[in-house]
């Protein structure tokens, strides 16, 4: 459930990709070895890998050569795509402690924001007409937008559902009688939002 005044990590993600790049490296640097992160997701090698990856992607379409700056953009999704998926991590290594939360989160090289419950309605889970299905409604976006959509029975470990074109989905397959989780995040021309707070529901 929601819950005002929780501290949440949040990723101040630079537009510039050398800058991202940077913010990307201080973030897996404030990590590394410390022992309140023992577990990353993804790995943290694998995170260092992708970053290396993209900046020499990045030096290649100074080159203005065809197929460099695709390729350079399919790696700047994957490195992005690790941020939040460290920030996942974070959230749930910080919800294990509140009353250390925020010096978790900042340990991690990410920014602390406290929920002031306002966005409360904003996304909703409501089961659906039949058995093992659940319907999502989030805030439609502004501008138009994708919608990407993750469901859990943890909270830490995510799987990814099918993007939308509209502000719901419909999810079947669930477990009846069984706890799960869900979040989403928009994607629009100006990039990829941050993930929703998360939702719980017991799937009828």
């Amino acid at each position: 459930m929601h819950q005002p005044g929780r501290v949440i990590a949040a990723l101040n993600l630079p537009r510039r990709i050398p800058d991202l790049i940077a913010y990307a490296k201080s973030v897996a640097a404030a990590m590394t070895d410390d022992p309140t992160f023992p577990n990353p997701t993804p790995p943290l090698a694998a995170v260092q890998a992708d970053l290396d990856a993209l900046e020499v992607a990045h030096v290649r379409t100074r080159t203005r050569t065809i197929g460099t700056a695709s390729e350079r953009n399919a790696k700047l999704a994957v490195v992005v795509g690790h941020l939040f998926a460290l920030r996942g991590y974070v959230q749930a290594v910080a919800d294990v402690s509140p009353g250390l939360a925020a010096a978790v989160i900042a340990s991690a090289g990410m920014s602390v924001k406290r929920s002031s419950g306002h966005a409360k309605g904003d996304f909703v889970a409501k089961p659906a007409h039949t058995s093992g299905a659940v319907r999502l409604v989030a805030r439609a976006a502004t501008t138009r937008a994708s919608y990407d959509w993750q469901c859990s029975t943890d909270g830490t470990l995510w799987v990814d559902l099918e993007r939308t074109v509209r502000a719901d989905a419909t999810v079947s397959g669930l477990t009846a009688g069984r706890r799960y989780c869900f979040r989403y995040r928009t994607l629009t021309r100006d990039g990829v939002g941050d993930w929703s707070q998360v939702v719980w529901l017991r799937v009828g």
